[in-house]
């Protein structure tokens, strides 16, 4: 749960729960949104930069190293977008060290809520990780 949207004048609090489900290899992430009013909401999936993303009809797909995932909001009617690179404002870029940057892809959902709201993204995963040879030390 956040509360760091207490200040507004309709105090928002964000709470999520995010539910592994290990036969159908999805992940549903339930965002409750708790308010009085209407409110601009915008929910972020940022990706590494190693990551081909891409827009299929309403769902952003991700893929790396033989592995997919692919998030939707079913029943929301919000539309998804991808930033990559944006300098004002900054968003869809990565640093993995100091003074340096490099662009990424972020997906956003943005929308309009009244009240309080139950939003689910499912992150549906595919494909499995290559095994990794034999020499190699599992941690």
């Amino acid at each position: 749960t956040h509360e760091g949207y207490q200040r507004l004048a309709d105090p928002v609090t964000h709470t999520r729960e995010i539910v592994f489900d290990k036969p159908s290899a999805e992940i549903r992430v339930t965002d409750e949104i708790a308010c009085s009013g209407e409110h601009e909401v915008e929910l972020f999936w940022h990706f590494s930069e190693r990551c081909a993303v891409r827009l299929v009809d309403d769902a952003v797909v991700a893929a790396n190293d033989g592995v997919s995932v692919t998030l939707r909001m079913p029943g929301s009617g919000w539309q998804a977008g991808l930033v990559s690179g944006r300098e004002e404002p900054p968003l869809g870029w990565i640093s993995r060290r100091f003074d340096e940057k490099v662009p990424t892809f972020t997906a956003v959902w943005c929308g309009r809520v009244s009240g309080t709201t139950k939003l689910v993204t499912l992150l549906t995963l595919a494909g499995r990780p290559a095994e990794p040879p034999e020499h190699a030390h599992r941690v």
